[in-house]
């Protein structure tokens, strides 16, 4: 007895109510189901489960991590399918390729219920436009939701035909892909083995796959298309149930199998009418509808199903009759409050959560206890948990929930707390999380298996992926430190070191080398909240960035406030960790730099205070340099840099005031004034005692003794802009013969 082979569509309600009705009536000796083949926990599905649900499967090789899903709800074919079966006392398996067993597997996790490729036929458009409908949703409906009186063995047809036209037109265009057909292969072999050992007496085989799928594996062996080759072992595979939710369903939100609004169809499954679905769904949300405007609202419906000829009012008609009927104004492209009530209430709120004895992974059996050891356990009212990071068992706790919150386990949430990427106070480090527990929590977790068996390891291998395929720079490196750092990660295991260092060697931008830098340095030498001082991988990536920046000053020409910051950085780490850094290759760079005259002149001013700050002060002779940037241009930038790294130098060295006090009065009025905002930045990084003692320091020192300059009874730049206006007047007087005075015995 041949195979009977059911073509469905993923969730499809009209499918599964076929399945169950095929499997009461046949009797098969076995249902063969498409879904993964090395899921064989099948007592598992007939727990009570709250659906959705999903089963999860991950891989964890060299080549990396990848998942996938194959979502159930109750009126998914593939599910009454497994509920029928054990109903019946019949066997049945699943008979698709394993996950990891797949060429060219994805890395973000997906569906693998997908109807992608019945979307895409091309000749989905043209029966649209025969039967007046639009997309591939609205023709689904017609063809096989709306009427549910159709007989079983015409609805079989009607799939079978549906499913191989759109097959044989994919085929005629070379449009099937390589994974379908390997998929494929492995799936007629199943079959084929399922079929030997049925006995002579036994019923036949029940086949349920993507109808897409069908005519494939109906075909005669010599058609068989060659299974894969083997594909080596992966170093980690894993199979469990997951809860899902009728969000993650819904076709409108991205899911590639999804059908639209699996609230409304989940309604229909159980009963209920789809215009009592919109009207309670305005009600719970408080919509201002009449009931005038209610009954105007179903009369437009019944009237648009009758004029299209549906059997029943269905998702369509109830939408464009709450359009026609209660959208009332222009929303200037938004979505109407009324429309997108009776959406959200299409789409549904349903959430899975498995059954009592379901098998998870070692990861959420290591979650579970991690956080009841530390009494953290997310409960299903939100609570806050406050930790002040300089007590060891708060700070451990902290470490704990750091590690949740980096594998993305909805629930557990760090709301507020010390930011120690800005350090802007770290007097008393405390953080504040919210802890809620929610069906997602679980699942979350299980799909984190992919990471590892343990917290602690897939923390590490999570940080490990964003280091290997986030952004690649070296700030964002120092910032997965700071990360590792917060959930007590510091080994930080070979490879996730060894993917911070490649970032770190690569980076070709010399001020996020700084920030890395300075991030590194923190967490070396002065954290004390988060346990990381003197850790010695932190040390060895601190040692790769300062090697790094070094390199990268060499051909830094700029001198802006970044670069000059980041020098800063630079001269920081090797003081703070002089045994750690060696001083020969910076002090060269830094000689190079101060020499160039193709460099910015604030980088050059900046290299100058370096090697000042260094110790090299002996050889420097600042005073007499100073004089290579005396261009009113140049003078203001050179020092901002000099005194950013060593403000110090000004009062040290007191021939340095008396030289720029000489070269100021050399400065026309309006070099003066074209120099002087570059020179009121320079001295801003004195703090008014400093300035103070500098300006009596020179007025003792100049040839009359110096009587104390009156103070400016304005502002500075109210003084300026005087000089600027008298300057004008001066001039546009001379050029017409008018002279107040003589200027230059002014």
């Amino acid at each position: 007895m041949e195979p009977v082979f059911v073509p469905v569509r993923h969730h499809s309600p009209a499918c599964a109510r076929l399945v169950r009705a095929l499997v009461a009536e046949l009797k098969p000796s076995r249902v063969l189901i498409e879904g993964p083949s090395d899921y064989t926990r099948h007592d598992e599905l007939q727990l009570p489960h709250q659906l959705p649900i999903a089963i999860y499967t991950f891989v964890r090789s060299a080549e990396g991590r990848s998942g996938a899903y194959y979502p159930f709800c109750e009126y998914s074919p593939e599910w009454q399918a497994i509920r029928a079966a054990g109903e019946h006392g019949i066997p049945f398996a699943f008979i698709d390729l394993p996950w990891a067993a797949r060429p060219m597997r994805d890395a973000a996790p997906q569906s693998r219920y997908g109807d992608g490729p019945m979307r895409q036929a091309r000749l989905v458009d043209a029966l649209c436009a025969e039967l007046g409908v639009e997309g591939f949703d609205a023709l689904w409906d017609t063809l096989f939701e709306i009427d549910p009186d159709v007989p079983h063995a015409e609805l079989l047809e009607r799939l079978r035909a549906f499913c191989d036209e759109l097959r044989l037109t994919d085929e005629a265009s070379d449009a099937v892909s390589p994974a379908d057909l390997a998929r494929e292969a492995f799936m007629r072999a199943r079959i084929a083995e399922a079929q030997a050992v049925r006995g002579p007496s036994d019923g036949p085989l029940l086949v349920v796959t993507g109808g897409y799928h069908t005519l494939a594996l109906t075909r005669p062996d010599g058609a068989v298309e060659p299974e894969p080759e083997p594909e080596p072992e992966p170093e980690e595979a894993g199979i469990a149930l997951t809860p899902y939710s009728f969000e993650r369903l819904d076709g409108q939100t991205g899911y590639a199998a999804g059908m639209p609004s699996p609230g409304f169809y989940q309604a229909l499954w159980d009963g209920a009418e789809p215009l009592h679905i919109a009207v309670l769904a305005l009600r719970e949300r408080k919509q201002a509808v009449s009931t005038a405007d209610l009954i105007s609202a179903e009369a437009m419906a019944r009237g648009l199903s009758a004029l299209r000829g549906h059997a029943r009012v269905f998702r369509t008609d109830v939408l464009d009759g709450v359009r026609l009927a209660l959208v009332k104004d222009a929303m200037d492209g938004s979505q109407h409050p009324v429309l997108g009530a009776v959406l959200e209430a299409f789409r549904g709120r349903a959430r899975g959560r498995l059954a009592e004895g379901t098998q998870r992974p070692p990861l959420v059996h290591d979650i579970e206890r991690v956080l009841q050891n530390e009494n953290l356990v997310p409960e299903p009212v939100a609570r806050s948990v406050e930790l002040h990071l300089l007590r060891p068992a708060e700070r451990r706790a902290s470490s704990v929930l750091h590690r949740v919150a980096g594998l993305e386990l909805r629930g557990v949430t760090l709301t507020e707390g010390t930011d120690f990427a800005t350090r802007k106070d770290l007097v008393e480090p405390f953080e504040r999380w919210s802890l809620h527990w929610t069906p997602e929590f679980e699942g979350d977790a299980i799909e984190a298996a992919l990471y590892g068996s343990t917290l602690r390891e897939a923390s590490l291998e999570r940080l490990r992926e964003r280091a290997e395929h986030g952004t690649r720079d070296a700030e964002t490196a120092a910032l997965l430190c700071l990360q590792a750092a917060q959930a007590d990660l510091g080994e930080l295991g070979e490879s996730l070191f060894q993917s911070l260092v490649t970032l770190l060697r690569e980076e070709a931008d010399f001020v996020r080398l700084a920030r890395a830098l300075g991030h590194l340095l923190y967490l070396v030498r002065f954290d004390e909240a988060l346990g990381s001082a003197g850790d010695e991988r932190y040390a060895a990536l601190l040692g790769e960035a300062y090697d790094r920046g070094t390199w990268l000053l060499a051909s830094t020409s700029a001198g802006n406030a970044d670069v000059v910051d980041g020098l800063s950085r630079l001269v920081d780490a090797r003081l703070r960790c002089a045994d750690r850094l060696p001083l020969p290759p910076l002090l060269d760079i830094l000689w190079l730099v101060l020499n160039d005259g193709a460099r910015d002149a604030a980088l050059r001013g900046a290299a100058a205070g370096a090697l000042y700050a260094l110790g090299e002060e002996g050889g420097l002779h600042i005073a007499e340099r100073v004089g290579s940037f005396a261009l009113p241009s140049q003078l203001g930038d050179f020092l901002s840099g000099l005194f950013t790294l060593a403000r110090e130098v000004l009062r040290v060295d007191p021939s340095l005031m008396l030289r720029l006090d000489e070269l100021l009065l050399t400065f026309s009025d309006d070099d003066f004034l074209a120099a002087l905002p570059a020179l009121r930045l320079a001295f801003s990084f004195f703090p008014p005692r400093e300035k103070h003692h500098l300006i009596d320091q020179l007025m003792r020192r100049i040839e009359d003794g110096g009587a104390p300059l009156a103070p400016l009874a304005v502002g500075a730049e109210r003084a300026a802009e005087a000089m600027r206006l008298e300057r004008a007047l001066l001039t546009e007087l001379r050029q017409h013969g008018v002279a107040l005075f003589d200027e230059d015995a002014r």
